[in-house]
């Protein structure tokens, strides 16, 4: 819509004073410097450093004009660019000779400037939903020399409230008997009035850094955050929250099951097990691998089907104070081979009817473990850096990597997620992950670590929207966690959902109509973000009818995140940077692959001796102290919620003795289904 409002600003005295000096100096204008200045803030908030902004010129340059009645005035686009590397001095001279540059071209009316771009230029299209050529303006007026008396009739200038605006933002000035005075007027559909005024602070702040000769520092220095912004982001990042003294998972877990004993807590199918059940099967699994010799530090391979045993299996291994290796059966035979050897899993449990060829590791069958008489298990003394499980993700070199993921973090998570979004003991949850997708440890760690109840789902099931939907009703289940996709085959299915529900979306950006779909169907729908290197999800937000843009939220407990640009410093509040996540959910990196975790686990500048995470991901602070996705700094799409490195599935193609060049994309064949595409260049020859 074309809805505005405006945030006033009044520059001081003393810094328009000192401004006039510096243009004058430089044998330019304030119009300059001003002008200048507010290109200076668009690229700091568009992350462009080619920008086009507009201005208005009277019309008449002509003598023979002056006395003519009319409206003359004609907009002016000047293009101006700029290196963050650059002193201001520099710029200044830029704007300058770009401005008499376009002075001379002054008699083209904007609206023949349009029409031919439209017309002649090759990808250049009118799009009605936003102003042509610029979306940002700039007007300055100097008044100082008017009358402010016509004979006996005095008048002044009323500043006039503007509830429309043409452009997506615009900067003006009138400098005259009150000062130089103005207003940022903008576009309500793209601004918060808070993030206006944020944008009228940091302008007014360039500007007096300027009035005191900072005119030749890089312009990136004339940018720092504020000091009232640090402190609002202190603020926001501060999520601080006490947990267990004992940094052992299976003591936590242990002691939640302690608690819940003999009640329900797992079905599948015909099957239910209470927590009690659970333990003893994880003490019979425990024992049998300490018989095998797995001691602490130990990586086991679960390479296992949907079942209690599944769950069982996990517990058993961290009891015995081994850590887990997820391995899908459902993924192909040479990845899995791949995980283990570079793991160096020391034992594999494995399902009787679905054994892994291994030949480079020993094996235990889950039936075996099972079948093995208990001993009781001393309690384990636990390292700030004991593993809780090895995941694999996509790999841009080709092979997936593991990241290792310590179990004080999985007590960091558990504990966050038990307040909020929230669960409770008279919970029912579906779980629908495979256990090779991090955020399984929701599903089946959260219900044993407060008494829920947990419904494990076949993955046939899972996929299919009709049976997953019978499933639902037919358990009266109330809480899900599933990425877009699998919220979207359930919708198709007809299922209604209820008041009742809490539905957790993640794994991928959740979009617009799909949140919508889903807010009348549940009670209340959660957005969750993290990367699997900062265990599981980092940030959260109930989603709310009618908000617009989807948000991520804000961090988890004991979690900061920080919005850096390419130099690692932190940008304002409503510019968009990298996304870097700090504080007890990040990982101990990747295993046996130092380079790429010194590379994306940075030091963290405010916790000694920890390390932050990058996470990759564009995204911004909003003004209203909630975070946002904006997509990918490099390849790295989100498909089904599975994290996919282009560069792996290329470096496969590449292989094939018939391909010279191959590169992979998503390609979205409805708005609702996206696929992998790979193009490819065939090598001479080639059949």
């Amino acid at each position: 819509t074309g809805d505005g409002d405006t945030a006033w600003l009044r520059v001081p005295s003393g810094t328009a004073d000192a401004l006039r000096a510096l243009a004058q100096r430089e044998g330019s204008t304030l119009f300059t410097v001003l002008l200048s200045a507010w290109a200076v803030l668009l690229h700091q908030l568009s992350g462009q450093r080619d920008i086009v902004i507009g201005t208005p010129v009277r019309g008449r340059n002509l003598p023979e004009l002056e006395s003519v009645m009319g409206f003359f005035v004609n907009a002016l686009p000047l293009r101006l660019q700029l290196d963050p590397a650059q002193g201001f001095r520099s710029l200044l001279q830029a704007t300058r000779s770009e401005m008499i540059d376009a002075i001379g071209c002054q008699d083209v009316p904007f609206e023949h400037l349009v029409r031919v771009l439209s017309a002649s230029v090759e990808g250049v299209r009118r799009d009605t939903s936003r102003f042509p050529i610029y979306q940002a303006f700039f007007s300055y007026q100097d008044a100082r020399q008017r009358p402010c008396r016509w004979g006996d009739l005095a008048h002044a200038n009323v500043p006039v409230f503007q509830p429309a605006a043409a452009q997506d933002v615009a900067l003006w000035f009138l400098d005259g008997a009150d000062g130089l005075v103005g207003g940022l007027n903008y576009n309500t559909d793209i601004l918060f009035a808070e993030t206006a005024q944020l944008l009228v602070e940091r302008y007014l702040a360039m500007l007096a850094a300027l009035a005191k000769q900072l005119h030749d520092v890089p312009l990136r220095t004339l940018l720092s955050v504020t000091a009232a912004e640090t402190e609002r982001l202190t603020a926001w990042n501060d999520t601080a929250s006490p947990l267990p003294a004992d940094g052992s998972l299976s003591g936590y877990l242990d002691n939640a099951i302690a608690r819940h004993g003999e009640r329900a807590l797992l079905r599948h199918g015909d099957t239910a097990i209470t927590h009690a059940e659970l333990s003893t099967q994880a003490d019979r699994i425990a024992t049998s691998l300490q018989d095998r010799g797995i001691a602490q530090g130990a990586i086991v391979g679960l390479h296992l089907q949907r079942s209690p045993a599944m769950l069982a299996a996990m517990l058993g291994v961290l009891r015995a104070g081994a850590a887990y290796l997820p391995l899908d059966p459902g993924f192909p035979a040479e990845r899995l081979k791949f995980m283990v050897e570079d793991a160096d899993a020391a034992l594999v449990i494995d399902d009787s009817d679905h054994m892994l060829d291994l030949a480079s590791c020993r094996r235990l069958a889950l039936g075996v473990a099972l079948a093995a008489d208990a001993k009781p298990l001393q309690p384990l003394e636990c390292s700030d850096d004991a593993l809780a499980y090895l995941i694999y993700t996509s790999g841009s070199t080709g092979k997936p990597k593991g990241v290792r993921v310590p179990q004080r973090a999985v007590i960091n998570f558990l504990e966050s997620m038990r307040r909020s979004p929230g669960l409770d003991a008279t919970s029912r949850l579906a779980a629908v992950t495979t256990l090779s997708f991090d955020i399984a440890v929701l599903e089946l760690l959260l219900p044993l670590a407060v008494g829920a109840e947990l419904i494990l789902v076949d993955r046939d099931e899972a996929s299919d929207g009709v049976a997953l939907r019978s499933l639902l009703e037919r358990h009266q289940v109330d809480t899900m966690q599933a990425t877009p996709s699998t919220w979207r085959l359930l919708l198709e299915s007809g299922w209604r959902g209820g008041p009742q529900w809490k539905a957790l979306c993640g794994g991928e950006a959740l979009p617009v109509d799909l949140a919508e779909a889903l807010l009348p169907r549940v009670g209340a729908l959660w957005n969750m973000y993290g990367p699997t290197e900062t265990t599981v999800w980092s940030t959260c937000v109930q989603i709310r009818p009618g908000q617009g843009d989807i948000v991520v939220g804000r961090p988890i407990a004991n979690t900061q995140v920080h919005v850096l640009d390419d130099e690692g410093t932190p940008v304002p509040i409503g510019v968009a940077g990298e996304l870097v996540i700090a504080g007890a959910g990040v990982t101990l990196g990747y295993h046996q692959r130092d380079d790429l975790t010194d590379e994306k686990f940075i030091v963290d500048p405010v916790t000694p001796g920890a390390r932050m995470y990058r996470t990759g991901d564009l995204g911004r602070w909003r003004s209203d102290g909630q975070l946002q996705h904006l997509g990918r700094l490099d390849q790295q799409i989100k498909l089904r919620g599975y994290r996919i490195e282009t560069g792996e599935i290329e470096s496969v193609l590449a292989r094939h003795p018939d391909v010279a060049q191959a590169v992979v994309v998503a390609a979205a064949r409805s708005s609702e289904d996206a696929i992998l595409a790979a193009y490819i260049v065939p090598r001479a020859g080639a059949g």
